[in-house]
């Protein structure tokens, strides 16, 4: 019993010397250090990132060409959306992103840093706007400072995609205008404001629509009053909106925005599988966080409940991430509003949970240094190799040199794995394969049941007849595309290897991975005999 009793009286000793050290300035300044490091080193490693990658003139991923071009299209007042050639066959996008960022294009040149400085600079936006949110909700800049972190830090997971030419970092910044619209607003001219900018959103990304959706339990539970004017602002803009883009691009534009998509769109259990594992898997401690403060024990916001519009945009993003599992070629870039969305609802969370169940008892930079530490362990399973994406410098010579093999080409080049390479060079754009193998998947698409062997004839083209033109492919081209692959494999027997690009192979690897970079040249057989 005495036994007992000495430890009884050793655990309460050491219980007050924990408390007793933990209430020092010094130890809570310790924590907070240990708790701002890693967020602050995400965010920076970020920034440090972007600037060596915005002015890099060539690729960094594989469909920053195609969207280039449809960017230089605008720019020139070319059609976006015209019929599939081999010139050209966009990418089943919504025009948002162009119309901003075509402007710039025709201001400062037809160069890839151009919108690449767009999506930066969105990115960052997003960034801030989300620690803006959290210091709103939880009232400590400390705890508001993993919201842009945890988005930011989430760079390599979500595909490196952040600074690349791509419409998903507007997208998150207009839903995230829109939500914010409707936290801090009460009138019905607030809420027709917010569904603008949802409206918006879906003009750049079809996936808006479901980001725009996902208010509309939120308000019928917390605001139901604001409902049917969000609603109507809503639908005006987005469907109105679509309707004009109709109008101005002409009827192909409907095509590629619905038609394409919508018959690719097939239940496929291992990308499901796969989402579920990065969402609740992979970035499963904010998952976490979020589910805990949603459960009863935990203090509601006192705001009758209007503090949960933010678990429910991010209800909006994991649709977002689940219809885009019904895409086969879906990559890692789909996750990034999900990302965006529960970057900023674990840390309100985490923030509820700590400071709300010590009843404010709790200094609030030491509840905020609790807060980030808790939030730290997610970086684990999202650390990604910081020097696989940084560029190699003074890549100019052999870019230079790429281009004027280009130019000797005797003949036409189709250059299959990458759009503007050939617009840079001086040479006649191509098609992207990638765009190619949407409308081939898409099967039952007004095309292809309307006239079956539009592209049979064209690709045919490619197997005799005159004036063929040479092809430049990553990989061998009978080991080219899926649903075109038989056409390669009978176009491949009509060609021969001419030449190789080591120069231009040797810098882009480091980004693009093992098989995409230019490396094969194909002319047509006769001209090889010749």
């Amino acid at each position: 019993m005495s036994g007992l009793c000495a430890d009884d009286h050793a655990m309460s000793g050491f219980r007050e010397a924990v408390s007793g050290f933990l209430a020092t300035r010094g130890a809570t300044r310790l924590l907070l250090f240990a708790g701002v490091f890693p967020h602050a080193l995400a965010i920076a490693v970020f920034v440090w990132l972007a600037a060596q990658r915005i002015g890099h003139p060539l690729e960094l991923g594989w469909v920053e060409g195609v969207l280039m071009d449809s960017i230089r299209r605008l720019a020139t007042a070319q059609p976006v959306y015209p019929a599939p050639t081999l010139d050209y066959i966009p990418l089943a996008y919504m025009p948002g992103y162009y119309l901003v960022a075509a402007p710039l294009v025709k201001a400062f040149g037809v160069h890839l840093w151009v919108p690449r400085m767009l999506s930066v600079a969105e990115t960052l936006l997003v960034a801030g706007v989300l620690g803006w949110i959290a210091r709103r909700e939880t009232g400590n800049a400390w705890v508001a400072l993993a919201a842009p972190a945890l988005f930011l830090g989430a760079f390599g997971f979500c595909g490196a995609s952040y600074d690349h030419v791509q419409p998903n970092s507007q997208l998150v910044l207009f839903a995230l205008a829109g939500a914010l619209t409707l936290r801090e607003s009460r009138g019905r001219g607030a809420a027709m404001l917010a569904g603008a900018w949802f409206g918006m959103a879906f003009l750049t990304k079809q996936h808006g629509l479901l980001l725009g959706l996902a208010m509309l339990p939120w308000l019928a539970l917390h605001d139901r009053r604001r409902l049917v004017p969000y609603l109507l602002s809503f639908a005006t803009c987005a469907g109105g909106g679509y309707l004009l883009l109709r109008a101005a691009f002409g009827p192909w534009f409907v095509f590629y925005t619905y038609d394409v998509p919508a018959h690719w769109s097939a239940f496929h259990p291992l990308k499901l599988e796969e989402f579920g594992r990065y969402l609740f898997g992979v970035f499963g401690i904010c998952a976490t966080w979020m589910a805990l403060a949603a459960l009863p024990i935990v203090r509601a916001p006192e705001d009758g409940g209007r503090g949960w519009i933010w678990w429910w945009a991010a209800a909006g993003g994991v649709a977002v991430g689940l219809i885009a599992t019904l895409d086969s070629y879906s990559y890692r870039h789909t996750l990034m509003p999900v990302v965006a969305l529960f970057a900023l609802a674990a840390p309100i969370a985490a923030w509820r949970i700590v400071h709300g169940m010590s009843g404010g008892r709790l200094p609030a930079a030491l509840a905020a240094a609790l807060v980030l530490l808790l939030l730290a362990p997610q970086y684990a399973p999202i650390l990604y190799h910081v020097r696989r994406h940084v560029p190699k410098p003074s890549v100019e010579p052999q870019r230079d040199r790429f281009y004027e093999r280009l130019r000797e080409v005797p003949a036409r080049i189709l250059l299959l794995n990458h759009g503007f390479y050939l617009y840079d060079a001086g040479r006649r754009p191509s098609l992207h394969l990638l765009a190619l193998e949407d409308i081939l998947r898409s099967r039952g698409n007004a095309l292809l049941r309307r006239d079956p062997g539009y592209f049979d004839r064209r690709l045919s083209a490619l197997v005799s007849g005159p004036s063929r033109p040479w092809i430049l492919t990553d990989r061998p081209m009978e080991t080219l595309g899926d649903h075109s692959n038989p056409w390669w494999r009978k176009i491949a027997a009509r060609y021969a290897v001419r030449d190789s690009f080591p120069a231009i192979v040797e810098v882009e690897l480091p980004l693009l991975g093992p098989n995409e970079a230019p490396r094969y040249l194909y002319a047509p057989v006769a001209a090889v005999a010749r």
